[in-house]
């Protein structure tokens, strides 16, 4: 009885050193099969089309003039850091092409330098701006601003 007893324990304890052994060869396995994890940046496209869906306010689909200038109100909260009523270009990246003067904005001419760039976005005159309008619209600033970068840097060369 006591052999069997010892035969059994010995048994047990292989089992467990067995399913030990399988399961670590599993773990290194499932790691060899993972897919690395992709950390790259979103598309432009992407980050645009999420942009402006935060300016659909009443999500029909569409963006509205009156839309706009209110989510611009929003966003001028959003891009004054420092709290002081004023953005300068230290606090909004595309403020140059926003404001080419490179003077800080109060409030109010943010928001009307953005009612003007809704009506350069606004190709057909009806008031609203579609997706591709939008998305179309900020491709070609990102574009802008990086020759104007690249100009910059030849400048200081």
């Amino acid at each position: 009885m006591i052999f069997a007893l010892s035969f059994t324990m010995i048994s047990c304890s292989e089992n467990k050193e067995e399913k030990k052994e399988a399961t670590q060869k599993e773990v290194v396995q499932e790691k060899k099969d993972e897919k690395p994890v992709e950390t790259s940046k979103p598309k432009p496209e992407e980050k645009f089309k999420k942009k402006y869906h935060s300016f659909d306010l009443n999500k029909d689909g569409q963006v509205t003039k009156e839309e706009f200038l209110e989510r611009s109100h929003a966003e001028f909260k959003e891009k004054d850091k420092n709290q002081d009523a004023m953005i300068d270009k230290d606090e909004c990246p595309g403020f140059a092409m926003l404001n080419p003067k490179g003077n800080p904005v109060d409030e109010d001419t943010y928001v009307k330098l953005r009612g003007e760039r809704f009506d350069e976005m606004d190709t057909n005159k009806d008031g609203v701006i579609s997706e591709d309008d939008f998305v179309t619209y900020k491709m070609a600033f990102v574009k802008k601003m990086k020759a104007k970068k690249m100009a910059e840097a030849a400048e200081t060369k």
